[in-house]
């Protein structure tokens, strides 16, 4: 594994899927880029989960989902 895709992984994993992370390390040359891309899709995907968590209350709700 590419030492990027492994920092990468530890910054946006979870929220984010690590093969989504690989495709996107692999896909972009630009490492600003990445940082980028990832910085905006793990932010939707936080929002997302809290307004899981507001729906579905906390004690309903697992990260380990």
């Amino acid at each position: 594994m590419d030492a990027l895709q492994k920092q990468f992984e530890s910054m946006f994993c979870p929220p984010l899927d690590s093969a989504l992370v690989a495709a996107i390390v692999s896909d972009e040359n630009n490492v600003n880029e990445c940082f980028n891309i990832l910085s905006s899709l793990a932010e939707e995907a936080n929002s997302f989960l809290d307004a899981e968590r507001e729906n579905f209350g906390e004690s309903e709700f697992s990260e380990n989902c």
